[in-house]
């Protein structure tokens, strides 16, 4: 109204003009890609977070090559990647336009690639995708998934998976541009791994179970840089001779801190040769060749400690078994002299009344100190019944068979002497880690929880974290470091008094009822 009065003023006065109008050109629009912080639980492989930024956007591998990963080349050999990108390598990759996307840091983009998380130690990861069920209901995939040493799920315990449920395809750890079927798919039979993402109804992970996820990618990354670490502290020894180190795996159930600051102090002590200063750093055992060795020394021979087993189920031309075997019987017998002590009528009772194969199986709780001690020895030896305790062993102890063949080796200088020693004193830390892991257990154990008399490991029970460092020779003794851990536990008296044993023998009876 307003322009239309102006022009009839004007037309007035005699003048006449032409209204023109002019209409900006339109802005091309960038995509606005949907995104939600609350999905993001920290530590996700690049896998994860592209198939959570599918399920949100409802795109293909093709939009997302187009947006995020570079155009190939012409007359070049990256014209092959067409078909689908890698996951595990950051080449190609616009990590800048991605990190803004899903609003997050250009650092947390890139260790979401394995090849970037895990560069140093050259692990190589599977082609295929390996995922925990559980984390893949909600959309969750690890970097260290992909590494060849991961088998289960330290959050959920769960075997990490790498074929498809239903056709038992692999799923490839690709960005696939002609397939329809988005990650967390399986591009032969479109069976869906993340059902929940992308009906609206995902439920995140535990807050504790991302911190276990995350605390053990933490130790994964430090030992990936251990090799370069272990290199630079050998090379500042102000010593003719090289020293000869070596670092035991990360345990579950100790932080990363701890463990970096223990490998740390450590390699440090490398750099003096005053005795002093290893003292300072209080290395649990040492050991020269020619001294004091657990064989005993007759005439020309060496004579193994007896194991305890017979000879066709250990064999005495397997002389590490049989020194293992040998160990684990002083160790069950000081357990059963000093720990179970109080509780010998508990044991026994169980023994003889529960006479069914008792592996698999659950039953209610009764005395935590009998039943930690029973389940310790089911794990270490091949008995499927606890009355199977009470007669001579009738086969081998399967539990040993399986530490030995993961023991820890030694450096090539090591003697087979040497190599026996570290073995040994090694296991017997094992041993008792698992012992106390077990009681923990059971003592925290409620009324209402079954046991479960599977043998299955309690997750870095069995784990020893420990640095060698030497030859075992008169110039250069070998020197075993093991972590610090409290024997609180097993040293407390925890008989419950005056009608313990009448109180567990009636839990017991009416279990072998």
């Amino acid at each position: 109204m307003t322009i239309t009065r102006h022009l009839a003023a004007r037309k007035t006065r005699g003048i006449e003009r032409t209204l023109r109008v002019c209409l900006d050109e339109p802005k091309v629009a960038r995509p606005e890609w949907c995104w939600r912080d609350d999905w993001v639980q920290g530590g996700e492989s690049v896998y994860s977070l592209l198939g959570q930024f599918q399920a949100l956007n409802a795109v293909g591998g093709k939009q997302v090559r187009a947006a995020f990963v570079d155009a190939p080349r012409p007359a070049s050999f990256d014209r092959l990647l067409a078909p689908s990108v890698d996951l595990h390598d950051v080449k190609h990759f616009k990590l800048a336009s991605f990190a803004a996307a899903v609003r997050l840091s250009f650092d947390v983009i890139r260790l979401s690639f394995v090849n970037e998380a895990f560069p140093t130690s050259g692990w190589r990861s599977y082609p295929n995708l390996r995922w925990c069920p559980e984390c893949a209901k909600s959309g969750y995939h690890a970097p260290m998934f992909q590494l060849p040493m991961i088998h289960d799920c330290p959050a959920h315990g769960r075997a990490l998976e790498h074929r498809c449920p239903r056709c038992r395809s692999n799923l490839p750890y690709r960005l696939l541009t002609a397939v329809r079927a988005p990650l967390f798919c399986c591009p032969v039979c479109k069976h869906d791994l993340a059902a929940p993402l992308r009906e609206g109804v995902r439920k995140g992970l535990a807050t504790a179970d991302i911190e276990t996820l995350n605390h053990q990618a933490a130790l994964l990354r430090f030992c990936d840089g251990l090799p370069t670490v272990v290199a630079r502290a050998v090379e500042n020894v102000r010593s003719t001779n090289s020293v000869d180190v070596r670092v035991s795996s990360p345990n579950a159930r100790v932080s990363e801190e701890e463990f970096r600051s223990f490998v740390v102090r450590v390699l440090a002590s490398l750099e003096t040769r005053s005795q002093m200063d290893w003292n300072q750093c209080e290395p649990s055992y040492t050991y020269i060749e020619g001294h004091a060795f657990s064989a005993k020394a007759r005439g020309s021979q060496a004579t193994l400690p007896a194991a305890g087993w017979p000879d066709h189920l250990v064999s005495p031309s397997d002389p590490g078994l049989c020194r293992a075997a040998a160990l684990y019987r002083c160790v069950r017998r000081h357990l059963w002299r000093t720990v179970v002590r109080p509780h010998h009528r508990c044991v026994w009772a169980a023994c003889e009344r529960m006479w069914w194969p008792i592996v698999g199986s659950q039953t209610p709780p009764f005395c935590p100190v009998a039943a930690a001690f029973l389940r310790w020895r089911l794990r270490w030896e091949s008995v499927i019944r606890l009355s199977d305790f009470l007669s001579t062993p009738s086969g081998p102890p399967l539990g040993l068979v399986a530490w030995m063949a993961s023991a820890p080796i030694g450096a090539a200088s090591f003697s087979g002497v040497v190599q026996a020693w570290l073995i040994e004193h090694v296991l017997g830390c094992d041993l008792m880690n698992v012992f106390d892991a077990t009681l923990d257990e059971e003592l925290r154990r409620g009324a209402s929880e079954p046991i479960n008399w599977a043998r299955e490991w309690i997750d870095g029970a069995g784990d020893s974290c420990w640095v060698s460092v030497g030859r075992g020779s008169k110039s250069q003794p070998i020197r075993l470091f093991m972590f610090p851990r409290a024997d609180t536990i097993r040293q407390s008296n925890m008989s419950d008094g005056a009608g313990h044993y009448a109180r567990q023998l009636a839990i017991i009876s009416e279990i072998a009822r």
